[in-house]
């Protein structure tokens, strides 16, 4: 017996094929590669370090807008996303709920991202007052249409998970699955750093010119994200059923996910992560150009100029050895349980997050982060596997209390309440870096990820207090045995007398 308490299999149960399994996975690779471009290079782009300001590099837009549209594109982002899961839960048409918005939204999914990185505005910070900076209302804009348009793809494609593996094997399965595709676009991401340095002044394609190597792999990168159309190949939505007729309101629906006790711990852990990871993804340009990268002359193991490429080599000894214990994730859950893989995995991932700035006691402070790095394989592994499988059992114990499949609403108010994270933590670092973010003065880098690291601790602290694993998961035996038992009653019934 797994420390879950695994029950027999119900006839129920539904999982997909290998080659389902596959094409249901292709939008990790898009949304990981972009996102890890998007993470790791847009704050640099736009906002560029003093140094390299001061050697002829142009910002095109103040620290403190950047800060301003980072958030007012969370608040779009956030708010959005129950309106869309709502609005996902409740469509009917010939593909289902949620493959419609796949197929209208991944091409403007593209064409939003690639518009981030392109202003048409010559920089105009400190030449002009910031309200009259036409850069600033246009990053708002695109920043509005990019994460709306994230949530209209996103959000339905993650509400799919529950209904198309409905046992706890299969739905880690698929999440492994999931979280190979999008360890693989990670690291097609980060070869951004590698392709960057090699193209620091852009490059011609089919006849236009792309001004700079971080615009050039951001292109690549919202080309990548037409593979969110991939499941509309192979993968089919399970009949309609009374139980996806759901009649209740928009707020009156986010209101009773809160009083499912499974709700709030959950959005608790999954805050703490992302602030972090949100947190670190921005530092890191800065940490590995201006800690790691020697001066020219000045020998070490990041040479002058390598520091883009080494961000890149950092990530991918993480993603990689992730990979590694992606085969022991299933074994490791069912020993000790999903609450308590979460709970070592944040202590674990909180413990290297605030050792980080001891790298600068090292000879060869590259050699600590490379230690780090190691050191952040495993909870990599498990955050990249265990949300959704956590999630799933959310909205199962929530069908117990309501008789209702609502993935689209929980998705949708899980991620109001989290994805505030990704736009407060890149604004706390933005914030840090004032104090320092250079060779000369890197005080800002070094306190970005004790931060976060106390972040992830708080996260760990209130899930561990209050997930009551054990009542969810009696909670949801107990309903699936009622229904078995009202089925066979029902068959019983309707069979003819012997």
């Amino acid at each position: 017996m797994s420390a879950r308490g695994e029950e027999e299999p119900d006839e129920d149960d539904r999982d997909l094929t290998w080659p389902q399994r596959l094409t249901f996975s292709l939008p990790q690779v898009g949304v990981s590669m972009s996102g890890m471009i998007m993470s790791s290079w847009l704050t640099f782009f736009l906002l560029p370090p003093d140094d390299d300001i001061t050697a002829g590099k142009v910002a095109f837009i103040g620290a403190a807008g950047y800060a301003g549209v980072q958030l007012w594109g969370k608040i779009v982002d956030a708010v959005s996303d129950p309106i869309i899961g709502h609005w996902s839960d409740k469509t009917r048409s010939r593909l289902g709920r949620r493959m419609p918005f796949l197929l209208w939204g991944t091409p403007l999914f593209v064409l939003s991202f690639i518009a981030l990185w392109f202003p048409p505005f010559p920089p105009a910070v400190g030449v002009v007052p910031w309200y009259l900076d036409a850069n600033l209302w246009y990053l708002a804009a695109a920043y509005t249409a990019y994460w709306l348009i994230f949530t209209v793809v996103l959000g339905p494609y993650s509400a799919l998970l529950p209904e198309v593996a409905t046992t706890g094997r299969g739905r880690i399965v698929l999440s492994s699955v999931m979280g190979l595709a999008g360890a693989v676009g990670s690291i097609f991401g980060l070869l951004s750093g590698e392709m960057i340095s090699h193209f620091p002044d852009g490059a011609t394609l089919f006849g236009v010119h792309i001004p700079t190597g971080i615009q050039l792999v951001a292109l690549i990168g919202g080309v990548s994200l037409a593979l969110c159309a991939a499941p509309l190949i192979n993968v089919r939505e399970s009949p309609h059923s009374a139980a996806k007729d759901v009649q209740m309101g928009i707020w009156e629906g986010v209101r009773s996910a809160t009083r499912n006790p499974a709700f709030l711990p959950v959005v608790a852990i999954a805050f703490a992560f992302l602030m972090a990871s949100a947190m670190i993804m921005t530092v890191m340009p800065y940490l590995t150009t201006q800690v790691l990268e020697r001066p020219p002359g000045v020998e070490g193991w990041v040479q002058a100029g390598e520091g883009e490429a080494w961000m890149s080599y950092l990530l991918a000894i993480v993603l990689l050895g992730a990979l590694c214990w992606f085969p022991f994730i299933h074994r490791i859950a069912a020993r000790m349980g999903h609450k308590n893989l979460i709970i070592l995995s944040g202590a674990i991932y909180g413990t290297g997050m605030l050792a980080l700035p001891v790298i600068g006691l090292f000879p060869e402070p590259t050699l600590g982060a490379v230690l780090v790095m190691l050191i952040l394989t495993f909870p990599t592994a498990v955050t990249l596997v265990m949300p959704p499988v956590l999630f799933a059992d959310v909205i199962d114990f929530d069908e117990t209390m309501t008789h209702l499949r609502r993935e689209g609403l929980y998705n949708g108010a899980v991620a109001f309440l989290t994805k505030w994270s990704d736009g407060i933590g890149k604004a706390i670092v933005v914030g840090l870096l004032t104090l320092g973010n250079s060779r000369s003065n890197p005080a800002g880098i070094f306190m970005a990820t004790p931060v976060a690291g106390l972040a992830v601790f708080l996260g760990v602290g209130l899930f561990a207090y209050a997930y009551p694993e054990e009542r969810i998961l009696a909670g949801i035996r107990e309903y699936r045995s009622q229904r078995r038992a009202t089925r066979d009653a029902t068959r019983a019934a309707a069979a003819p007398q012997q």
